[in-house]
């Protein structure tokens, strides 16, 4: 019975002793040298946008686009050719319009840091006011990095033009009325304004051989062609308002309004040419 308990206690430290051997190997010193790996990984640095260099107040082209120029700083503490330039982006933010670069391009490169500039094209009917200015670029590893900290003003824009300076009648009978003029003048609202109210000062016409006079009461003005009835009657050298028909209380891309000029043609003068004694205005406010 001795010898049977000597073996239960033998076989069991063998055993822990093979299964000992193994990790004793792979630790081995030599002499008093031991060596060591090292498996480390870095996480990605994430880049960032610390500065956006300050843009003047916007005036805006009249009835064409203006382009803005945006320039901001990126840095990557991996080197700025870990920024991914084709990824920059600026955009110019006003309630729910944004305009968005058209082109970014790196203009200055240091160890981390990159400068770049950007072209955005504002349109001449976008809103005065305060625009934010949001930049953006990632890295390769498609991290990005944003700064909307910094705004722009784009500037009132009053730009109206019209087509033509005159009214033509080519033909008209004596004692007739309601003769339209052979063409309307077109007002073109080529800002960022709206204009609620529109005055018309008319004057009288008189003949350029007898110097008869038609006067400014005879001539009327209408946003139809056509009309026979509820035109706006001119008095002379007086502005009369005429926004209840005509106005340009809105801006957009293609704002117009035509003005329809009408005649009523006394009896009582000489067939002659008649000119206006002095131009006819057109003020809006």
């Amino acid at each position: 019975m001795r010898n049977k308990t000597k073996m239960l206690v033998v076989i069991p430290v063998f055993a822990l002793m093979f299964a000992i051997l193994p990790l004793i190997s792979a630790d081995t010193c030599v002499g008093q040298n031991c060596n060591a790996t090292i498996n480390l990984t870095i996480g990605n640095v994430a880049p960032t946008i610390p500065y956006v260099f300050p843009v003047s107040a916007v005036t805006l082209n009249g009835g064409t686009t203006k382009n803005v120029y945006v320039q901001f700083n990126a840095t990557d503490d991996n080197g700025y050719a870990d920024l991914n330039f084709a990824t920059a982006q600026v955009r110019l933010i006003n309630g729910i319009v944004t305009r968005t670069s058209s082109s970014c391009s790196s203009i200055v490169n240091t160890t981390f840091t990159s400068t770049l500039n950007c072209t955005i094209a504002l349109n001449f009917y976008d809103d005065a006011g305060v625009w934010t200015i949001n930049a953006t670029i990632s890295d390769l590893q498609s991290i990005e990095a944003e700064n909307s900290t910094t705004s722009v003003t784009v500037n009132a824009l009053d730009y109206v033009t019209q087509d033509v300076n005159y009214f033509n009648w080519a033909s008209a009978t004596l004692g007739a009325n309601d003769v339209e003029a052979g063409n309307p003048i077109t007002l073109t609202n080529g800002g960022n304004q709206d204009y609620a109210t529109l005055n018309i000062k008319g004057q009288n016409a008189t003949g350029v051989t007898y110097a008869d006079v038609i006067n400014a009461n005879r001539f009327s003005v209408d946003d139809q062609t056509g009309q026979t009835t509820g035109q706006i009657y001119m008095i002379a050298d007086t502005n009369v308002d005429v926004s209840s028909i005509l106005n340009l209380n809105s801006h957009g891309a293609s704002v117009t309004k035509n003005i329809y000029a009408y005649v009523d043609v006394p009896t009582g003068i000489r067939a002659d040419s008649y000119l206006s004694n002095t131009a006819w205005t057109i003020s809006l406010s």
